[in-house]
């Protein structure tokens, strides 16, 4: 409110405190830079200039005459101020796992090794392991850090048709679950044949971002099966061959999992801008604004009119660093904070 920092600063800080990992922590540096409040004021910077031209041309219609060229502006405000702000939105849609974290679950048939492959990417055994089928009945959940990104990674029951009352509970637990995960671990065995019970859960997470785990590759003699093996409509799916006994590919399937989700992180980090979800709500809605905008240009409507929406979408973009802030959004935002503790 004293002007010493803006919102997306004072926001940064409290990301800061809640890093749980270097990668949240080195974004989160940035903000505080003040990175993201730079190109705002960038794309505000044109907007503010292409409102002045309409203001110009109405008030002064003698002196300022034809500054006003819709064409111009219209190419301006889509290259200079529509162009980043997808990029910002993209920017958070790919990447917002770095500072909030990514969901991994772990499906598949009975005794595919599920258990074992948690157990084994948290490198304890945090799950019960045994040869009998349905042995894991509820969600195992465990957190981890791969590459730099704090990962929730949650075991679940055998997905399969039963009679028994707990495991259909169980089963119906893990569906859920799967509906909210950022990334699906779909475990086979590669000691044995697809079934169709695997078409079915294949089909269940059909829309998801996932990878195919062949697990039990240390019992194979042969050389290992590449993803071909698979059939065509399981082939835009990322594919790993792991063994979580002897721990054989699992270095190779984290760095499928960070990738699945980010992307490669390498050299990226370090100059981020990665909006939040507030940020990326404001800007959404001056897109919205900015609609109406280029509508008006196209039906020649009134320069008023098109003066009116311009403005409004500066409001909106005003949102993500507070120079209009509502007490609602400040009350949010700074409830985050343990003031006096």
């Amino acid at each position: 409110m004293n002007g010493r920092i803006d919102l997306t600063q004072a926001e940064a800080v409290a990301d800061i405190i809640n890093a749980r990992t270097n990668a949240a922590l080195l974004v989160a540096a940035n903000q505080v830079s003040g990175r993201l409040a730079k190109v705002i004021a960038e794309i505000k910077a044109t907007l503010v200039r292409s409102l002045a031209e309409i203001e110009a041309e109405i008030d002064f219609p003698e002196d300022a005459g034809g500054t006003f060229d819709r064409h111009a502006t219209s190419e301006r405000l889509t290259n200079r101020v529509v162009v980043p702000i997808e990029q910002l939105i993209e920017q958070y849609t790919r990447e917002h796992l770095i500072r909030d974290g990514l969901r991994i679950i772990i499906v598949g048939r009975p005794n595919v090794g599920k258990s074992s492959l948690l157990n084994c990417l948290v490198n304890k055994d945090r799950a019960i392991v045994a040869a009998t089928p349905g042995t894991t009945r509820d969600l195992i959940e465990e957190e981890l850090q791969i590459e730099g990104i704090a990962v929730t990674a949650i075991d679940t029951a055998g997905l399969h048709a039963t009679e028994d009352p707990i495991e259909k509970i169980g089963i119906a637990r893990a569906e859920q679950r799967m509906d909210n995960a950022d990334l699906v671990l779909f475990v086979l065995d590669a000691g044995e044949p697809l079934t169709a019970e695997d078409d079915r859960i294949r089909d269940r997470i059909a829309e998801k971002n996932g990878i195919v785990v062949l697990n039990k590759i240390d019992l194979l003699s042969e050389p290992l099966p590449d993803k071909n093996f698979l059939p065509d409509s399981w082939q835009k799916m990322a594919f790993a061959a792991v063994s979580a006994l002897t721990g054989q590919g699992v270095a190779s399937l984290k760095a499928q999992i960070v990738n699945a989700a980010v992307g490669d992180t390498n050299g990226r980090l370090g100059h981020a801008v990665l909006p939040n979800l507030r940020h990326e709500m404001a800007l959404r809605s001056c897109l919205q604004a900015l609609d109406a905008v280029f509508n008006g240009m196209e039906q020649d409507s009134p320069a008023e009119l098109i003066a009116l929406d311009l403005a409004e979408s500066i409001r909106r973009l005003d949102r993500i660093t507070g120079t209009e802030p509502s007490p609602d959004v400040l009350d949010h935002i700074f409830s985050q904070f343990c003031i006096g503790k």
